[in-house]
């Protein structure tokens, strides 16, 4: 059995001396010498800090891993670019410690701004992508510059009892799994594969997990894609995962006005 590792820098080990302390831990943790990718979990730099007046939120090591200050918004460290910390992400490879370097979270001129410096180019840039929420040109700006596009959360919210839109109960799903025999996950699934994106579905459940991997055996037709497509440009449209992780209790993303996805 062949297994793909991926771990993540989680943002409080953004200071580039932090980083390879960081992996070395989490190689530690997995028991292995290498990982076959790692990636900067969100394009947001945070405090390090060990002080528990910023937070209860505590790692085997120590480490706050949500610092935040006495205004309850998370503690950023603006001296830190995303530039250092990759040049830091480049070291990893160059010492064999990892094999690939990737970002997770990043819009278009994030990444160009890695760019400017990088001497390794991410493979893979991991967002949330969805029917609802599908990043078109995300993708193809990515996909343009060689750059993997991996959606997370490719079958929409993991919390289905919110009251909110989710693709696996939408209509046009539903009907598609109908006429496919297939399961609206799958459809969701089989969506994003034709759409050329790396899907990572999460599950616990041993079942479901295997019928994830039951997406091989049909296709979406030309009409069934345009109308999944349409899904993102309808009222429904939704990003699930907008964490305030910028100074000042900002959201990550911006998408006030957003209309080309």
């Amino acid at each position: 059995e062949v297994l793909f590792v991926t771990s993540k820098l989680w943002m409080n080990s953004f200071h580039p001396s932090r980083v390879e302390e960081a992996c070395r831990r989490a190689l530690n943790e997995l028991g292995l010498e290498y990982l076959d990718l790692y990636l900067l979990h969100w394009p947001v730099a945070w405090e390090h800090t060990t002080d528990p007046q910023h937070g209860d939120l505590v790692s085997p090591y120590g480490d706050i891993l949500r610092p935040r200050g006495a205004d309850g918004h998370y503690l950023v460290d603006t001296s830190i670019t995303l530039s250092d910390t990759w040049a830091a992400m480049e070291g990893l490879v160059h010492k064999g410690l990892v094999k690939a370097i990737g970002v997770s979270n990043f819009e278009v001129e994030e990444i160009q701004g890695l760019l400017k410096t990088a001497t390794i180019f991410p493979t893979v840039n991991q967002v949330e992508s969805h029917v609802y929420w599908s990043q078109t040109r995300l993708r193809d700006w990515c996909h343009s510059n060689n750059i993997v596009f991996e959606a997370y959360a490719p079958l929409g919210s993991p919390d289905r009892n919110s009251g909110e839109a989710s693709p696996i109960d939408d209509h046009a799903v539903q009907t598609v799994a109908k006429a496919h025999k297939k399961t609206p996950a799958q459809v969701l699934l089989r969506w994003g594969l034709q759409r050329d994106h790396v899907v990572i579905p999460k599950s616990k459940t041993p079942s479901r997990i295997e019928e994830n991997f039951r997406i091989f055996d049909f296709a979406l037709t030309d009409e069934e894609m345009i109308l999944l497509d349409s899904l993102s440009l309808g009222p429904q449209q939704k990003r699930y995962f907008n964490p305030d992780f910028r100074e000042g209790g900002r959201k990550v993303f911006n998408d006030e006005g957003r209309e080309e996805l």
